[in-house]
């Protein structure tokens, strides 16, 4: 098995693999991915976005993976194989090419790439496993009272301040070294790049202190024209214990429903006790597991 570098691949071949993991995506998780490959794909021609193929010995492609560096972190996009031994590959060649222009590499990845667990624990990765759960229970009411309000235009610095003190040490993944820009940066890309689906300004619920700063907030994407995915949950720390979580979202999933999403979807992280909890009782059921990884290079 050869690792090449997916600049020098011809387009046809590597637009197969696009549309490839947007069947895939779409048929298992109702996500439709299609608005984000002609991104990828222009970034790619361009050599902004590093890219790998792992080419078998009849020169078939049997596996694919791309990685940004940004703010000296390595972020690993898809990771696709059709064997344990392609996924090994292919991560023993992003872990190479990022030393010495990264100081941590993380992965946020659907697990469906054989031994994609195995090979990230082989190399020194903390693991941690999300849930990918699913409900399709009658909607909720869209005009029941949360005392909140929709997404507005300068909720972006509130927002990252809110995640940033919700989530502290816990927000690894979505901020790698917990830094204010990197949370605004986070919430920028939400905003404007549809890699978590297309932001949902209006069902999305915003719950506002009069000193300017966000209390409680649920943020909602599209994912396809009829499934709503919850995209954040946050309360700060001092408006714990109240049901703000509970009552924002089932108002934003009544809006999401409202407006033809009669499928609902979320991710949260395995060892989530409360939020699980909160997640089941309104009707959300497991239906796949993506994989967080993040490991230090120096």
């Amino acid at each position: 098995m050869r690792i090449r570098d997916w600049r020098y691949a011809e387009t046809p071949a590597v637009e197969a693999l696009y549309e490839a993991e947007r069947r895939t995506w779409l048929n298992e998780l109702g996500w439709d991915t299609a608005e984000s490959w002609p991104e990828i794909e222009g970034a790619r021609t361009a050599g902004r976005l590093p890219g790998l193929l792992a080419v078998d010995e009849r020169g078939s492609i049997c596996g694919w993976t791309y990685f940004l560096i940004d703010d000296r972190v390595a972020q690993v996009g898809s990771v696709v194989g059709e064997s344990a031994e392609a996924t090994r590959a292919l991560l023993d060649s992003v872990i190479a090419r990022a030393a010495g222009h990264a100081e941590c590499v993380t992965c946020f990845s659907y697990s469906h790439a054989p031994g994609l667990e195995t090979a990230l624990a082989a190399h020194g990765f903390e693991v941690t496993r999300y849930q990918y759960l699913s409900r399709t229970a009658p909607a909720f009411d869209a005009f029941r009272p949360d005392g909140a309000d929709s997404w507005r235009d300068g909720d972006e610095v509130p927002a990252a301040d809110l995640l940033r003190s919700a989530y502290g040490s816990n927000g690894r993944f979505f901020a790698a070294h917990g830094l204010p820009h990197e949370w605004q940066r986070y919430v920028h890309n939400m905003l404007a790049f549809p890699g978590c689906g297309r932001f949902d300004r209006t069902a999305t619920r915003v719950l506002r202190l009069d000193d300017g700063r966000i209390a409680a907030l649920v943020m909602m994407t599209a994912l396809s024209p009829g499934v709503a995915h919850v995209a954040q949950v946050a309360v700060h720390p001092e408006h714990r214990r109240q049901g703000l979580a509970g009552t924002l979202l089932e108002r934003a999933l009544g809006m999401a429903h409202a407006t033809g999403r009669s499928r609902a979807t979320l991710l949260v992280e395995d060892g989530a006790g409360a939020a699980r909890t909160l997640y089941s009782r309104l009707g959300f059921r497991p239906c796949a597991t993506f994989v967080a990884a993040r490991r230090e290079l120096r």
